[in-house]
């Protein structure tokens, strides 16, 4: 009995050492967190039901967190749960969200065939949208509180990463679209 609880503690050791098990998003538990969120619209019922699923939850994703997923985004820079997103749109097209290697996104008109990738620039913290062929800077941020936004004329926009520099943002983009009209 001790001579096998010795080995299951040396295995475990050694699986913890090569793993890096505390490294990674932790997407299977995230994934746990927002389905307990949306499983129906009242947050007191889907409170009861995370109390009650949360132990089986926590141990199956956990495990499969810090065993599997986290180790292979570790090693290959990718984590195998982040796949594709399907959204409907306003105009009643489906959208599909895919996240690229480098932190962006690219984003497909199901409808039109359409596709236009938004990307990070981690570098010069620039997000940007390339749609067609062209690539147009949308936001660079400076730090935690204050960005550049591009607006359609190319004009550089200083504004603070609040309400106020929302609404600031919002009324020269509309104040834009208008003046093309």
């Amino acid at each position: 009995m001790k001579k096998n609880f010795v080995l299951v503690a040396a295995a475990l050791a050694c699986t913890s050492m090569f793993s890096s098990c505390a490294v990674g998003s932790f997407s299977a538990l995230n994934w746990c967190f927002n389905f307990n969120n949306t499983l129906t619209p009242n947050k007191y019922v889907n409170a009861v039901v995370s109390w009650i699923l949360s132990p089986f939850e926590f141990m199956i994703g956990g495990f499969a967190d810090m065993i599997i997923l986290n180790t292979v985004e570790f090693w290959t820079g990718s984590n195998p749960l982040q796949a594709a997103t399907t959204v409907q749109g306003q105009n009643g097209h489906l959208y599909t969200i895919s996240p690229d290697q480098n932190g962006g996104y690219v984003i497909l008109d199901n409808t039109t065939e359409q596709q236009m990738a938004l990307l990070f620039d981690k570098e010069s913290r620039t997000w940007s949208a390339e749609f067609d062929g062209m690539n147009t800077r949308v936001i660079t941020l400076l730090d935690e509180q204050n960005a550049i936004v591009y607006t359609q004329s190319g004009e550089a926009m200083n504004i603070t990463l609040d309400e106020a520099g929302l609404l600031a943002c919002q009324n020269a983009v509309l104040g834009e679209n208008v003046a093309m009209k």
